[in-house]
């Protein structure tokens, strides 16, 4: 095939896609557009990597706006529920791709959208400064259009928000909360919730554990639960379900209910791995499935086991960003990005 006509199918390629595939927006993927779009989720990373392979080859593709869409629409579907392992793929190549457009065609806005993906990819991966440095430039970009105080804006904030906090840095968000306004906050949160007030009762447990209202942590997870079930399986599929199931097996090994945590921590390393969580966030699910076994006299070698795998994965991280000495909570709680704490 000349390279025109190889061009030309890939653009059809890539505008047959684009009709089909759902498109970005402001909040995360909903169930119903789980199952319209997951099935082109593997002819999507096929072009990725087809444009990439053939960047550093005489036969290069062109990038299109259309292409970059199509990326930064795949990396937003699947920020929450990456079961086959593309966001990183679709992400950098969106970015790649971004930047070899023709200057008259490049879009601010469309930029802006990028790094905002690249931000929470980079959250993901536990790489705090990148993030922060990404969801800045996002930030910047909406803000020099002068765009409305809309959804899209407030999620610059919020993920530019987490990667600072993040990095432990209190002063650049400029407030600390108090437990009293941080409860008030939550209950504006979940007087709105719909779809995902599955993750504000998780944070209402994560808030009681570190009071020590124990029984108000268990009723919240206990109602985390109930959600999940009730919004079927794309939730009960998704980081959200790993993460309420570990902070259930927090509450249970605080409560000494060593059995219920066990069961709990399995099931948010099963989901983590399933989803191909970070490294960081995999890591605290083995800790805490690790301290549930070595509190039963009859799985302390099994406990040793999982707790080796903990700081396997904890030694895998860039230099720097952990201390292999140090295997307290506090130490797992860095190694995740703010909104999991």
């Amino acid at each position: 095939m000349g390279e025109d006509k190889h061009q030309d199918a890939f653009d059809g390629d890539v505008k047959r896609l684009l009709r089909i595939f759902p498109k970005r927006g402001s909040l995360v993927t909903m169930d119903h557009l789980w199952k319209e779009g997951d099935k082109y989720l593997q002819q999507i990373a096929s072009l990725a990597r087809t444009w990439n392979d053939l960047q550093e080859k005489p036969e290069s593709l062109k990038s299109s706006v259309g292409f970059c869409n199509l990326m930064a629409d795949a990396s937003w579907f699947v920020q929450d529920n990456d079961t086959v392992g593309v966001m990183s793929l679709v992400t950098h190549t969106s970015e790649n791709a971004y930047h070899k457009l023709p200057q008259s065609q490049k879009d601010p806005l469309l930029l802006s959208d990028i790094m905002v993906l690249l931000c929470i990819r980079y959250l993901q991966d536990g790489d705090f400064t990148t993030a922060e440095e990404k969801g800045s430039n996002g930030w910047l970009k909406r803000r020099g259009l002068q765009m409305p105080k809309d959804l899209a804006m407030s999620n610059c904030y919020n993920y530019l928000g987490i990667a600072c906090d993040s990095e432990l840095q209190y002063s650049t968000m400029m407030k600390t909360f108090t437990y009293e306004e941080s409860k008030k906050l939550l209950d504006i949160s979940m007087s709105q919730a719909t779809k995902f007030g599955s993750c504000v009762h998780e944070t209402y447990a994560s808030l009681f554990i570190r009071t020590g209202e124990l029984d108000l942590a268990h009723t919240h997870v206990v109602q985390a639960d109930e959600i999940l079930a009730r919004e079927g399986n794309f939730a009960k599929r998704s980081w959200i379900s790993g993460l309420c199931s570990y902070r259930a097996a927090c509450v249970a090994i605080a409560q000494g209910r060593i059995s219920d945590a066990i069961n709990e921590a399995q099931e948010a390393v099963a989901i983590g791995s399933l989803v191909k969580t970070s490294i960081g966030v995999l890591a605290r699910y083995l800790h805490v499935l690790s301290k549930a076994l070595l509190r039963d006299p009859e799985f302390l070698e099994e406990g040793e086991v999982f707790r080796k795998d903990a700081q396997d994965l904890r030694d895998l991280l860039p230099e720097g960003r952990t201390d292999l000495s140090d295997e307290s909570d506090a130490a797992f709680e860095k190694l995740v990005n703010m909104i999991q704490r």
